[in-house]
Formats: C-alpha cells, sequence, structure tokens
C-alpha cells in the first residue's frame, strides 16, 4: 500500500482572529488558491477589541477578506495556515482595502473590471438596480480594479463618473480558471459619443477634464507655424469633442483652461483618431513656488 502524505493535512483548521480595526467585522471569506470562488467561514458579529475562532480550510489562500457592517474589507493574501498548531490574524488598518483594488461581496463567482478612464469612477450599479451603489464611498481611480463577487452568472453594470455622466451598459466577464486573470475594462468609448467608423478620417479633441472647460487650443503641426482655435464663446466641458480635421496635422497640442493652466497632448487614441486632454496631461511647472525661501 503506497502511503499518501497528503492524508496527514486535515481538511480544516482553526485560525484565531483578533479585531483591531475599530469596526464590527460582519464577515469573512476565504479564497483557496486554484479555486474561482469564495468560501464564507464566519457570519456574525466580531466587536472591535476581541476575538474569536473561525474554521477555515486547511490550503494555501490567495486571499482572507473580513468585511465590516459599515461597508469596509480588510485583505490578507498569501496565508498558508498551520497543520498542527492554531494561527493567530490581527485585523488592523495595515490591511485594509484602499488604493488600487477593491472587494465587493454579494456571492461567489468573481468578475473583475478595471477603470481605463481618466476619469473617477464614483458610481457601479447593476442594470436595472441604479437606487444601491456597489462602490458605496469608495470611487474607482484610474488604473484601480473592483472585483465583484457575486452569485449571477453575468453582470451587466452602469458605471457613473465624477461628473455625473452615465455609461453605457457594461456585460462583466466571470472569471473561472481558465481565464482567471481576464479584466472588463470601462473605456472611454463607454461615457463619450465616439466617431463612428465613416467618421474616423477625421481627427478630433475630446476633454475628459473634470470641472474644467477648456477656453483655447494651439495646435502645432508637423511643420508650419501654430494655429490657435478661441473657444472662449464656446467652452468644450467634460466628454465633450470638437472635429480639428479642418487644421494642419498636429505634431502636438497644447489646451489652457479657464484657469490659465496648460494641458499638451501629442498622442492620439487612434481607435478614434481622438487626442485626448485630461489631468494627466497637465504641464507641471517644476519652478513653483518660486519667489519663495
Amino acid at each position: 500500500m503506497l502511503f499518501n502524505p497528503l492524508e496527514l493535512i486535515p481538511a480544516q483548521t482553526e485560525l484565531f482572529v483578533v479585531n483591531n480595526t475599530g469596526r464590527i467585522i460582519s464577515s469573512c471569506y476565504c479564497l483557496v488558491s486554484g479555486c474561482d470562488s469564495l468560501s464564507k467561514v464566519f457570519d456574525g458579529e466580531l466587536t472591535p477589541d476581541s476575538s474569536a475562532q473561525f474554521t477555515i480550510p486547511c490550503r494555501h489562500m490567495s486571499r482572507i477578506i473580513f468585511h465590516t457592517t459599515d461597508g469596509t474589507n480588510y485583505r490578507v493574501e498569501d496565508f498558508s495556515p498551520s497543520t498542527r498548531l492554531t494561527d493567530t490574524l490581527s485585523i488592523s488598518l495595515a490591511e485594509k482595502e484602499f488604493g488600487g483594488f477593491l472587494d465587493i461581496i454579494g456571492g461567489s463567482n468573481r468578475f473583475t473590471l478595471v477603470n481605463s478612464t481618466p476619469l473617477p469612477v464614483t458610481g457601479l450599479f447593476l442594470e436595472g438596480a441604479e437606487e444601491e451603489n456597489l462602490l458605496g464611498p469608495n470611487p474607482l481611480m484610474t488604473s484601480e480594479t473592483a472585483c465583484f463577487w457575486a452569485d449571477q452568472d453575468t453582470l451587466v453594470v452602469k458605471a457613473q463618473d465624477i461628473s455625473g455622466r452615465w455609461s453605457n451598459s457594461i456585460t462583466l466577464v466571470k472569471n473561472n480558471i481558465s481565464n482567471y486573470h481576464e479584466e472588463t475594462k470601462v473605456y472611454i468609448e463607454s461615457f463619450a459619443e465616439l466617431p463612428s467608423d465613416n467618421e474616423k478620417s477625421h481627427r478630433y479633441l475630446l476633454s475628459c477634464l473634470y470641472d474644467q472647460n477648456v477656453y483655447f487650443v494651439e495646435i502645432h503641426p508637423i511643420s508650419g507655424i501654430p494655429v490657435l482655435i478661441d473657444l472662449t464663446s464656446s467652452p468644450l466641458g467634460t466628454w465633450e469633442m470638437i472635429d480639428i480635421s479642418s487644421y494642419p496635422e498636429p505634431s502636438f497640442i497644447v489646451c489652457e483652461d479657464q484657469n490659465g493652466r496648460s494641458y499638451s497632448i501629442n498622442t492620439m487614441y487612434k481607435d478614434y483618431s481622438v487626442y485626448i486632454v485630461d489631468c494627466f496631461s497637465l504641464d507641471f511647472d517644476f519652478s513653483f513656488p518660486s519667489g519663495r525661501n
């Protein structure tokens, strides 16, 4: 008879959790490495400065998520429980989820959404249930990821940006072992009315500035002198676009807002022949604060 050393590893083990978050932990979920769904291991109330013993799978965890009554998550990654001793986890501010990645738990199946727009996404709503913001108070900044856990096989959401504009419907891709790192992205075309196929021979300038309007556009052509476009009578607002194809082909473009700040753009969103002015193209004055000691 062959001996299988894995038989010595128990299916479950105990985890001693100390709550140092200052919040009430209401549930705990584990994601076992190699699995594509969450397992709930605690459902109750673990008050601040108290402790409890959780029963968890005795396997390497790619993620343990602690959810609190106010909607805050705390996350521990790459955790391997002991097979003989009871492990202790102290959960505090260091484990709080913020910046870069956010778990939104409503089930066990994983859906991943990345904000690929230059503007913060302040709201994500299931289509048909626009009264509940899945993000809560946490905006999804540019390049940040929201991981939805739901019991459905398909999720259709709508996003709302910081200016209050709604996106088109976005169908999220369910992650499983074969496509675990596949992401659904919120692109600018989710919000903006970009050129159709027969309009792509033109060139456009799109504003993705929030709370700022573009008053002047200076086109610096590949050859020749710069051309100034005065928009003061009709400034370019958030998600608004103008056709600049009647002007020389740009080497780069400089935009100016109502406060005199300048933004330089030297690349084009080639899928739609669109130049995009956003906060990332702001010309920073490295001499600031000049004249101060």
